[in-house]
């Protein structure tokens, strides 16, 4: 039994690239396809849809700009649609995992950056105390 709850059954382990889930998407990720022997994903994550926020507020503008001055809606428009597609690829071409084993983020499209933590080496960042404790100065 592992220490680790597991997420859906929908994430691969090693050695299952002939499963309907990865025929359906045509391809292996980062993380699925570097895989250790013996691990399996127990968490997956994207970058959140906030990243959408800017570009789609600058071509809602554009849109209302449209009946005071063409040139500017258009312009407003186009610089939010570039922005939107920066956000996009950005989106697409993120991953962060957590695997039995390990942490792994993978970060970019043309310039790929990635990460890969053991979980020993992985140490929790704070603690949680109350008001109450922290006042004291009581240590957890």
């Amino acid at each position: 039994m592992t220490p680790f709850p597991k997420i859906k059954d929908t994430y691969l382990a090693c050695g299952e690239a002939t499963s309907s889930a990865v025929e359906s998407r045509g391809h292996l990720g980062y993380i699925e396809s570097n895989l250790l022997p013996d691990e399996q994903i127990v968490y997956k994550a994207n970058l959140h849809w906030k990243i959408f926020w800017k570009s789609s507020f600058i071509v809602l503008v554009g849109i209302f700009c449209l009946a005071v001055h063409e040139i500017l809606a258009g312009a407003l428009t186009g610089i939010g649609l570039a922005l939107a597609l920066r956000a996009f690829i950005d989106y697409k071409s993120s991953e962060f995992g957590v695997t039995t084993k390990r942490v792994i983020i993978k970060v970019g499209f043309l310039r790929r950056r990635t990460l890969e933590l053991l979980l020993r080496q992985v140490e929790p960042h704070g603690q949680a105390r109350g008001t109450f404790q922290y006042a004291r100065g009581a240590e957890s």
